[in-house]
C-alpha cells in the first residue's frame, strides 16, 4: 500500500486577493508555512515529489522537503487556469534556475481549459500515482486542481475530507 501526500502550496501573493499578479511567489507566511509543513512531514521518507511547474509550487516543494529528494515536475497537475496568476512562465527558464527539479514538460499550454480538458489532466494523474511503485509519493500542487481531484477520487483513496485545502495543508490518501 502507497501513500500519497496531496499537499497545496504556500500563501503565494496573489492569494492576498491579488489574482491578476502573473507568476507569485511566495509570501514570508507561506516560506514559514513550508518550514512548518516541513517538521510535520520530516519522518517522512518520500520516493518521489511530483511538483506543478508554477514558481509557488516550486517554491512550496524546495522549503518543504528536504533537497535530496527526488523532484519531477509534470505539467498536467498544474492549477486550473481562471486568473493572470494560474499561468506558468518559461520552463526552460526554470530548468535553468532549479536543476534539482526534473522537469517532465518543455512547454506548457497557458490556454483557458475546458472542464473536459481538466478531466484528462486529472485522470493522467490518477493513472501516474496508481502505477507508482512507491511507497510515500507527495503531489504539490494547487488548490482547484487537487480540489477536483480529491472530489472525483477520495473515495478510491480514502480521503473523507474534501472540502477545498488551506494554503499548505496536505491530506493523505491510500492506494
Amino acid at each position: 500500500m502507497k501513500s500519497i501526500y496531496f499537499i497545496r502550496h504556500g500563501e503565494g501573493y496573489h492569494n492576498l486577493d491579488n489574482y491578476s499578479l502573473l507568476y507569485p511567489r511566495l509570501t514570508e507566511k507561506g516560506l514559514q508555512q513550508c518550514v512548518e509543513l516541513k517538521t510535520k512531514l520530516q519522518d517522512i521518507k518520500f520516493d518521489k515529489i511530483f511538483v506543478s511547474p508554477l514558481i509557488r509550487t516550486i517554491e512550496t516543494a524546495l522549503n518543504s522537503f528536504d533537497k535530496k529528494n527526488k523532484f519531477i515536475s509534470v505539467d498536467y497537475i498544474r492549477e486550473v487556469i481562471k486568473n493572470n496568476c494560474d499561468y506558468c512562465g518559461s520552463i526552460q527558464e526554470k530548468k535553468d534556475n532549479f536543476s534539482n527539479i526534473d522537469f517532465c514538460v518543455d512547454e506548457i499550454n497557458n490556454k483557458l481549459e475546458s472542464d473536459e480538458d481538466v478531466e484528462i489532466r486529472l485522470d493522467k494523474l490518477f493513472n501516474l500515482i496508481n502505477h507508482e511503485i512507491y511507497e510515500n509519493i507527495a503531489i504539490v500542487s494547487h488548490g482547484e486542481f487537487i480540489f477536483r481531484f480529491i472530489n472525483k477520487y477520495g473515495d478510491l483513496l480514502g480521503i473523507e475530507n474534501k472540502d477545498f485545502f488551506n494554503n499548505c495543508e496536505y491530506r493523505v490518501g491510500l492506494l
